[in-house]
C-alpha cells in the first residue's frame, strides 16, 4: 500500500496539518520503542487486545508530539524501527544499534554468518543504507547497564560497547547512549583510542555552539554524507564528540550528569529520571541547551509514586487508562506508557525548573532538530 493511501499515514497528515502554525505545544519522543509488541495488543507473546498502534499515534499527534524516534536495541528491533520509519515518513525516525542489555548476542551470533563480526557489519551495512535515506538518525541504543548484569555480563557489554563505537565513528551518526551504574567504564570506554582526550567539545562552533545538523539533510539525520571524509587521521574520541549524541532515560547522580555534559552530550529525561528526590535535583540542574525529552514507552511511565508527581498539579490530561483485558480504543492502557504522556514529562521538568513549558518544549524541540535533523530546518 503506498504512503498516499495509508490510513495510518493519512490520519497523522490531516492532524498535524490542522495543529501546524498553531501555538500547540510540539515534542519529540527521542526514545520511543515503537516495535514492541505491547503498541500491537500482544503481551508476553499473546494477543490481549486489538491492534491499537494507530490509534497510539494518533494520541500522540494529538498531545503535540510530531516526531518519534524508534529505538533499534538489536539488529532484528533496528530493521523493525526502519520499516515503521520506512511507514510513516516525516513522522518516524530509527536508531540502530544493540543494547548493552542484549551484548551477549554478539557471542551467539552463529559463526556461519560471521560470528561478533558478521553482526557488526550487518548493523553497519543496515545504518549505512538507512542513513542515506534519511530513515536512521543516529546509532544505539548502545552502551552499557550494570543495574542488569544478569541479562548481559560486564565483559559482554564493554566488548560490545567498544566495537559499536568503532562503527559509530565511521558512520557519521549522532550516538544514542544508555548508561545506568556504570560511568567509569562508560567515560573511560568513549575516551579511549586517544588523541582526542582532553580536546574538548569537537562539536562546538566558534562563538560556543553546538554544530546544527537540521540543515545537513532535510529528509532525517544530519551529517556529512557518510562517514569522515579526510579526517581518518583523528582519534576515534575526536570523530565521535564531532557527531554528538544524547545520553537517554538519564538517572544518574549530580556528579555523572556533570560528566555527561563535560563530555559534551545532551541529556534525555523521561518518568524513569524523575522517580527520587535526588532525580528531581539532578533534572534541575540540567541546562535547557542541553535537555531533550523521551517516554521510553511502552516503560518509564510517570507515576504517582515518583517524587516528581507533586509537580503535575496542572499537567495537561491523559487519556484513561484501563487494564488490557478491558481494552477501549478511547483509553489507554495501564502500565503501556504511551508518547502522549511525553506532555506530563515536559510539564514536570518546566516545574522543577521555574520556566514555562512552552519555554522547555521549544528548547528540547530545538536540541533534538540540531542534533538529529529529524527532516526539519531551525531558522538562523
Amino acid at each position: 500500500m503506498s504512503t498516499a493511501t495509508d490510513p495510518i499515514i493519512a490520519g497523522l497528515k490531516a492532524a498535524d496539518e490542522a495543529s501546524a502554525g498553531s501555538q500547540k505545544l510540539r515534542y519529540v519522543d527521542v526514545g520511543i520503542n515503537l516495535g514492541d509488541p505491547v503498541f500491537r495488543g500482544i503481551y508476553h507473546g499473546k494477543r490481549a487486545h486489538d491492534d491499537d498502534f494507530e490509534l497510539v499515534l494518533q494520541r500522540a499527534l494529538e498531545a503535540g508530539c510530531r516526531k518519534f524516534m524508534v529505538t533499534g536495541s538489536d539488529l532484528t528491533e533496528s530493521e523493525h524501527a526502519i520499516e515503521l520509519a520506512k511507514a510513516h515518513p516525516g513522522f518516524c525516525y530509527a536508531t540502530i544499534g544493540l543494547h548493552p542489555c542484549s551484548a551477549h548476542q554478539l557471542d551467539s551470533h552463529p559463526a556461519s554468518s560471521g560470528g561478533a563480526t558478521g553482526y557488526l557489519s550487518a548493523l553497519q551495512h543496515l545504518a549505512t543504507g538507512a542513513r542515506v535515506t534519511g530513515h536512521a538518525v543516529a546509532f544505539g541504543e548502545i552502551g552499557l547497564d550494570y543495574d542488569r548484569l544478569y541479562l548481559s555480563t560486564r565483559e559482554a557489554q564493554l566488548s560490545a560497547f567498544d566495537r559499536q563505537l568503532d562503527v559509530a565513528a565511521a558512520l557519521g551518526l549522532p550516538l544514542f547512549l544508555h548508561m545506568r551504574n556504570a560511568m567509569e567504564d562508560f567515560e573511560r570506554v568513549l575516551r579511549s583510542s586517544g588523541e582526542g582526550e582532553g580536546e574538548g567539545d569537537a562539536r562546538q562552533q566558534p562563538d560556543g555552539s553546538k554544530k546544527d545538523r537540521s540543515s545537513d539533510d532535510n529528509d532525517g539525520g544530519g551529517g556529512d554524507g557518510g562517514g569522515n571524509g579526510g579526517r581518518k587521521s583523528e582519534s576515534r574520541w575526536a570523530q565521535l564528540q564531532r557527531h554528538g549524541g544524547l545520553v537517554h532515560s538519564f538517572t544518574g547522580s549530580s556528579d555523572e550528569l556533570a560528566r555527561v555534559l563535560a563530555l559534551g552530550f545532551d541529556v534525555g529525561v523521561n518518568g524513569c529520571s524523575l522517580k527520587t528526590e535526588e532525580n528531581v535535583e539532578v533534572v534541575q540542574q540540567i541546562p535547557l541547551a542541553r535537555l531533550q525529552l523521551e517516554t521510553d514507552g511502552p516503560w518509564c511511565e510517570m507515576r504517582p509514586s515518583h517524587a516528581a508527581a507533586r509537580f503535575l498539579e496542572g499537567a495537561p490530561a491523559l487519556p484513561r487508562a484501563v487494564k488490557k483485558e478491558k481494552w477501549s480504543k478511547e483509553c489507554m492502557v495501564k502500565g503501556r506508557n504511551e508518547p502522549c504522556a511525553i506532555a506530563q514529562v515536559a510539564w514536570a521538568v518546566a516545574e522543577i525548573k521555574g520556566v514555562p513549558v512552552e519555554e522547555v518544549c521549544e528548547a528540547a524541540w530545538n536540541n533534538s532538530v540540531r542534533m538529529f535533523g529529524l527532516g526539519e530546518t531551525l531558522e538562523p
